[in-house]
């Protein structure tokens, strides 16, 4: 009976798998705080140069904002010229009291600034997805370059965490008028006085924000995205006059002339009152001893532009001239990196090529010769340096299409090193990597183990899928500009591998996205979550194990003991090992 009972009952169904548990956005932005801020304190306290101004791994410009912040308040920058962005002297010196004893707080202060990039990336990320967004903010927090960002004064850092905080309150500035834009603006502006390329990303997302919300009246939409231009303009007004004022006041200097030791013909004198003030010193010097190795005892009308154009190839020349936006840096780079000396990283080799000098050297005085600029040292004077500063965007053009294929080759090269800073490992040891590598001239550590060709492909496939899943989320879409802006950025410039880290949200994201492509059911969902968990555990756990270790930092085989044991300036590739 109780078996045909049994029989007679409909069969039960399975209950139902509970979903995958979920934090609520503000806890979990917290979880992702306190894990990047206990990987980025361990990486940084774990190694020799804990006690020094920055980190080995990522040198970077960092000895430059120091030398800036300790030269006392109130100082211009070198030369008296605004060669890059101020933001970031700025926020130096108000972590850094500029002695030893403020070291520590320098340091922590960018530990902490790094950490924010995590939550704020989760946060910005939510609209896209949990999965997603968790994945983005898992490879901000425990990603070995952006680990590095945060390890010494550099401006990449706090770059990031602008970036993802503009594109958190972007929703806010697309529901709000006039005012909310205008502070957007400014927010932006604020950007491009850390990093002035940020002027790019920033039109974009003014563009961004006319388009999205052109269905509310194109007029309005228009107006909401000038107004964001407006904004940024106007936050960096007041620096860009002050930099006018700068560079007027420095090529209008007139150092003491030198005693004439040669007769000038009237012609000559007016000659050479045709250059910039702080010219006419050097061309003074430099046109009376040619004169004179030549055996010529007067300079006479036409010689001053006739020897400029023999040793230099160029006359008059240029002087640097405002109107400037936020730094002068720009045509001197574009000229580096876009030339015969380039190869794809930083180079200054094009500030240490040897001038035309028409007829060959011996034509020119021994001493003036080997009182040429080296070792990449900017010298404003030295009329080849100066031209690359007032007309560097034309040489670096001229060069670009007079060598197309050369320069796609450069740009390929550009791309691929920013790669490297993209496709990183995890945690201070990169896992799966390995510690150490190469580190490029002013940029930061990459692995060159067996395994990171491999893995940085894969990361690539991976991002390509990434970006055909994602392709109808719209909340990505600022993400994707700002990447888009970085890649401009890169192949106009110079390849950093600091620069592609900029990249780990996007590379982040894509990682969530085949995640979630793979994880359709609610157990593959919870098995995703477990990956995530274990994941972040073991990071951790390596970085605790780093930490007790105390591992030996290498730097081309000398021993770092608080600051490595090289020049504080240089553009030379090192080798960084741990020991």
């Amino acid at each position: 009976m109780r078996a045909d009972r049994r029989a007679a009952e409909p069969a039960r169904s399975p209950a139902p798998a509970r979903p995958a548990p979920r934090l609520h956005p503000w806890l979990a932005a917290g979880l992702w705080l306190a894990v990047g801020l206990a990987v980025r304190w361990l990486f940084v306290h774990a190694t020799s140069d804990a006690a020094g101004p920055f980190s080995s791994f990522y040198k970077g410009d960092a000895p430059y904002w120091l030398q800036q912040v300790a030269r006392g308040p109130g100082t211009a920058p070198v030369d008296g010229l605004p060669l890059r962005p101020p933001a970031m002297r700025w926020l130096v010196g108000w972590l850094w009291d500029g002695t030893a004893a403020g070291v520590g707080a320098l340091r922590s202060g960018f530990v902490l600034i790094g950490a924010l990039w995590a939550p704020l990336t989760y946060l910005a990320m939510r609209r896209a997805g949990a999965t997603v967004a968790h994945c983005a903010a898992g490879f901000v927090a425990l990603g070995s370059a952006p680990l590095f960002l945060a390890a010494s004064p550099n401006a990449e850092a706090p770059y990031a965490v602008l970036v993802a905080a503009s594109i958190l309150a972007l929703p806010a500035v697309q529901r709000g008028g006039l005012l909310p834009a205008l502070a957007f603006g400014a927010v932006q502006g604020l950007g491009c006085l850390l990093r002035a390329e940020h002027v790019l990303t920033a039109l974009a997302f003014a563009g961004w924000l006319a388009w999205t919300t052109r269905s509310r009246g194109g007029r309005k939409a228009l107006l909401r995205g000038v107004a964001v231009a407006v904004g940024l303009f106007a936050a960096t007004l007041p620096w860009n006059l002050r930099a006018d004022t700068g560079i007027e006041r420095f090529v209008g200097q007139r150092a003491a002339s030198p005693p004439r030791m040669l007769d000038w013909e009237p012609a000559a004198l007016a000659e050479l009152e045709q250059l910039a003030p702080y010219l006419r010193g050097p061309a003074q010097r430099f046109i009376e001893a040619t004169v004179a190795h030549r055996g010529g005892a007067v300079v006479a009308g036409g010689d001053v532009a006739r020897l400029h154009r023999e040793a230099f190839g160029a006359w008059p020349i240029p002087a640097p001239a405002g109107p400037v936006f936020v730094a002068l840096y720009g045509p001197l780079n574009f000229a580096l990196a876009n030339g015969p000396q380039a190869d794809g990283g930083f180079s200054s080799a094009a500030l240490t090529a040897a001038p035309p000098l028409e007829g060959g050297p011996s034509r020119y005085p021994p001493d003036w010769l080997a009182s040429l600029p080296r070792d990449g040292v900017l010298a404003l004077e030295y009329p080849p340096h100066a031209l690359l500063v007032a007309d560097g965007y034309g040489i670096g053009l001229d060069w670009i299409t007079a060598h197309p294929g050369a320069f796609v080759d450069v740009a390929a090269r550009k791309l691929a090193i920013a790669w490297c800073g993209a496709a990183h490992g995890l945690g201070g040891n990169a896992l799966p990597l390995g510690a150490g590598g190469e580190r490029r001239a002013v940029d930061l550590v990459v692995a060159d183990g067996p395994l990171a060709t491999p893995w940085r492909i894969a990361l690539l496939a991976i991002l390509v899928l990434g970006a055909v899943l994602g392709r109808s989320r719209a909340a990505l879409a600022p993400w994707l500009l700002h990447g888009l802006c970085i890649a401009a950025v890169t192949v106009g410039f110079f390849g950093y591998a600091r620069q592609g880290a900029l990249w780990a949200p996007l590379v982040g994201a894509a990682v969530g996205l085949v995640a979630e492509r793979l994880a359709t059911g609610d157990r593959a969902r919870r098995a995703a979550i477990l990956v995530g968990l274990a994941t972040v555990v073991t990071v951790l756990a390596v970085e605790v194990a780093r930490y007790a270790s105390e591992p030996r930092l290498v730097v081309d085989g000398q021993q770092v003991r608080d600051v490595e044991p090289l020049p504080p300036f240089e553009f030379r590739t090192r080798r960084v090992e741990v020991r």
